[in-house]
């Protein structure tokens, strides 16, 4: 097995974690409980399913987002290979390997790593601040990859 020069696992940030979710959702259903209460009281009964389904959606609208936080990408630099794994939220995987020695880092809007005419996007689903500092990560490595006197590359 031989050591990678870079390891670097990406994955989508969610603000909210798991127990926030659950304490969002009891005092969504607490709230909705009580104003249930005032309107069934009232005898306005027909707006209890009504309130039930606002629930419901906002609990399939965080399952939604979370599912989309299971995405993410594993970039590893070898001494002759890139490889990106990624991962979308399905758990589909998508394997990419590109050559080091050609291989250019653009940042800007997205990053993108480009050799011979292909274009790979990476890290997506990252913020504007994190692509910057994954650019920069990725363009050190390959740096210092190209300076190793280790590096099996074909000239």
């Amino acid at each position: 097995m031989e050591t990678p020069q870079l390891d670097l696992v990406l994955k989508p940030h969610r603000s909210l974690p798991k127990r926030g979710f659950f304490w969002v959702m009891a005092l969504l259903c607490a709230a909705s409980f009580a104003a249930g209460a005032v309107f069934a009281s009232m005898g306005a009964w027909p707006v209890l399913p009504f309130l039930g389904l606002d629930v419901l959606l906002v609990w399939f609208a965080f399952k939604a987002n979370y599912a989309g936080g299971r995405a993410r990408e594993h970039i590893t630099l070898y001494g002759d290979r890139l490889e990106i794994l990624s991962v979308d939220s399905w758990g589909r995987k998508q394997r990419r390997t590109l050559e080091p020695y050609w291989l250019n880092v653009e940042a800007g809007e997205e990053v993108a790593l480009r050799s011979h005419g292909r274009r790979t996007v990476v890290g997506a689903f990252l913020d504007q601040q994190a692509r910057a500092e994954l650019a920069r990560t990725l363009a050190d490595a390959l740096a210092t990859w190209r300076q190793s006197p280790k590096t099996s590359r074909i000239e």
